[in-house]
């Protein structure tokens, strides 16, 4: 299952603006794109290990190995994108994950909450607090720009992969 929408970016904040991101500044900051793909742990674990960023950087094998045990099986993999980089790169600035094993409620909740990967870091959820603040601690990541969207690794500059 997949869904797909337009956000503005006063709703989500995810591109970094300090370095070592400012290869970002040429983004237009206005909207972001978003997908939402129901993923297993594994399918998700195997796209981030094989997924280089534009610099051709590929995740640490150590911190996707100390990552999956948090995740749950069942993921819902939240791709963030930018109207710069999904058209013609089908890339994406990062991702949130959330746990897809547990119903939802009309209130925010974040311990649906997993992580969220961003250029040069991995936010991981560390605690909830007794008011619903969440604490966060970062993980310094090699992907230090943005990457391919799922089941699009092979593409790069134009060139297409035939699906089976």
């Amino acid at each position: 299952m997949s869904t797909h929408r337009l956000v503005s970016s006063s709703s989500i904040r995810l591109i970094p603006t300090d370095p070592p991101c400012s290869n970002f500044d040429f983004v237009d900051r206005e909207f972001a794109g978003v997908s939402a793909i129901c993923l297993t742990a594994q399918e998700y674990i195997r796209h981030w290990r094989t997924a280089k960023d534009w610099q051709a950087n590929i995740e640490s094998r150590d911190l996707c190995s100390a990552v999956r045990p948090l995740l749950p099986g069942q993921l819902w993999v939240v791709e963030v994108s930018v109207p710069e980089l999904f058209p013609s790169n089908v890339r994406k600035v990062g991702e949130i994950i959330l746990d897809a094993t547990q119903k939802p409620t009309a209130q925010r909740d974040f311990r649906l909450f997993v992580c969220a990967r961003v250029p040069g870091s991995l936010l991981v959820l560390q605690d909830v607090s007794a008011a619903g603040v969440p604490l966060f601690f970062s993980v310094p990541s090699r992907l230090q720009s943005h990457t391919p969207l799922f089941g699009c690794e092979a593409r790069r500059l134009g060139r297409k992969r035939s699906m089976p």
